[in-house]
């Protein structure tokens, strides 16, 4: 220790609580391909990973427009046609659109925290402790869902997605898990005081199970 203190001043600063923040960009292989052809945007259109004249042609993702219309993932193509006829177009799925659009979110995500996790289907955790964003919010400047909807929307500003469903816990498995119920554009947050209660009402069927069970 120095003798004016300072180890002792550095080991007695307190270490900022854990802050998470979850991102989920719901029907990503439509949004992908939307975000790269932008004539697609507001269309009506799904996505499928066949060929899409195969009988076993069946929609892989959809677009807002034509969630709209009822189109839901998994209904056959040929169904669709029957159903809706040109009111919503088929294309096949762009992994090269794909991989542009996550580039782009990775780097969003980078302007936040050095400390993050993004998966092939655009699911996303951020580690915000002592970052510039829990700093907002310990002098008041921003409230958990300001900072959420703060969050969706400088990733659909640097990605071109349309929909980004955010969560901020201080759990991280809470906001993953509630991120996913605020699809396809939502904010959801966990109070401090209520995350013990809601982990404990969780569904059996919402934890993550290990690889293999």
């Amino acid at each position: 220790m120095s003798r004016d203190g300072s180890a002792s001043q550095w080991a007695a600063r307190p270490r900022p609580e854990p802050l998470f923040a979850a991102v989920a960009a719901d029907q990503f292989a439509a949004q992908a391909v939307a975000a790269v052809r932008r004539e697609l945007l507001g269309k009506a259109f799904v996505v499928v990973r066949q060929n899409q004249e195969s009988h076993r042609a069946s929609v892989f993702a959809r677009s807002p427009a034509a969630r709209e219309l009822g189109v839901a993932p998994g209904e056959p193509v040929f169904v669709l046609r029957r159903r809706l006829g040109r009111r919503a177009l088929v294309v096949e799925r762009d992994e090269e659109a794909e991989q542009r659009v996550l580039e782009r979110l990775l780097a969003a995500l980078a302007a936040w925290t050095p400390d993050y996790r993004l998966d092939e289907l655009a699911r996303g955790t951020l580690a915000l402790s002592g970052t510039p964003a829990q700093r907002a919010l310990d002098r008041g400047a921003l409230d958990r869902t300001g900072l959420g909807e703060r969050l969706a929307r400088h990733l659909r500003r640097r990605t071109g997605l349309q929909e980004i469903a955010a969560a901020i816990s201080r759990s991280r498995l809470l906001a993953g898990l509630l991120a996913e119920r605020a699809r396809p554009d939502g904010v959801e947050v966990c109070a401090p005081d209520r995350e013990a209660e809601l982990l404990a009402n969780l569904e059996l069927d919402e934890l993550p199970l290990p690889a293999g069970v």
